[in-house]
């Protein structure tokens, strides 16, 4: 039996947030951009905190990841809750949110916004460094003059070397941030596969073994790269599902264009992540990872999990 896989990393926060009709409330750092009252706004919440004092300006910025373009800038001085929106949300729409203060580092880089129902202004937020849903923008600042927090050491409970982290070329794993003076995680192995199809070539990147104890869950990265494969206009768009394996599922998680900042359009990244159970016995689990472009099947990942 096959199951095909729509879930979210983690169990999905669905929010529902207030419409409203307000004008941006712009800063002394450049002229106000004038909103037309009728055009409706999603509100999200957001917090700062760690900056210096009252004084510091955040400027928090909101890109629409399908144009790439950047569509509104709000500006707001020293700690605290607020209001951002955004204006004419569609269903389906993804943006990118992020805040900037000068003299301070923040946490995390950026948040997805996934817009749900944009009558009822229900959406998604992901947390982009962690891969969490989480209910608001909480931008965390700490000032440049002060050491920089030590990500966690090998080994440290909750955490793990696949555990997925933002980076500048996309989301990638734990164990691929090398900071200096730091223990390094085990690498996590990866392999290459090339499926040619009548699409054209496309090449992938992910993981074919995996090891894992029982009552664990592994991510997956699937690094899809179809700039050979011209018939493949949005690789955003390839979804992948599996056949069951008794005690193992494969729930999706988050996804997006590769490249730098994601502005790669012929190439994506997607999370599989695989639970499983705690009954599992050890053992080696083969199955394959089916992966489907606009309802047609372009092939086959060979994967085999082993339950130590």
């Amino acid at each position: 039996m096959r199951l095909r896989l729509f879930a979210i990393l983690i169990p999905t926060i669905v929010l529902t947030l207030a419409i409203s009709a307000t004008s941006c409330n712009f800063g002394p750092r450049g002229p106000k951009k004038e909103i037309p009252k009728s055009l409706a706004s999603l509100t999200l919440n957001s917090s700062r905190s760690g900056l210096k004092d009252k004084t510091v300006l955040v400027i928090t910025h909101i890109y629409n990841e399908t144009t790439g373009m950047e569509e509104q800038e709000w500006f707001k001085t020293g700690n605290g809750l607020s209001e951002i929106g955004i204006y004419g949300p569609k269903d389906g729409n993804v943006y990118t949110i992020n805040a900037e203060a000068e003299v301070h580092r923040v946490q995390p880089e950026s948040y997805k916004v996934r817009i749900i129902d944009e009558e009822t202004s229900t959406v998604v937020i992901t947390n982009n460094d962690t891969g969490e849903n989480v209910t608001i923008l909480d931008f965390q600042f700490t000032p440049e003059d002060q050491p920089a927090p030590l990500p966690p050491a090998p080994g440290t409970p909750g955490f793990a070397n696949d555990d997925i982290v933002s980076a500048p070329g996309g989301f990638t794993y734990r164990a691929s941030i090398h900071q200096e003076g730091q223990p390094d995680w085990p690498p996590v192995p990866v392999s290459e596969i090339a499926l040619n199809t009548s699409l054209g070539s496309v090449s992938i990147m992910y993981r074919s073994y995996i090891e894992t104890l029982a009552g664990e869950a592994r991510n997956n990265i699937i690094n899809l790269d179809a700039k050979n494969a011209p018939k493949i206009a949005d690789p955003l768009q390839v979804n992948y599902y599996v056949s069951l394996v008794g005690g193992i599922t494969v729930s999706q998680g988050i996804k997006g264009y590769g490249g730098i900042g994601g502005q790669d359009r012929k190439s994506s990244q997607r999370v599989l992540v695989i639970h499983i159970e705690p009954w599992v016995q050890p053992g080696e689990y083969p199955f394959e990872i089916q992966v489907e472009y606009e309802g047609k099947n372009i092939g086959s990942l060979p994967v085999i999990v082993k339950v130590k």
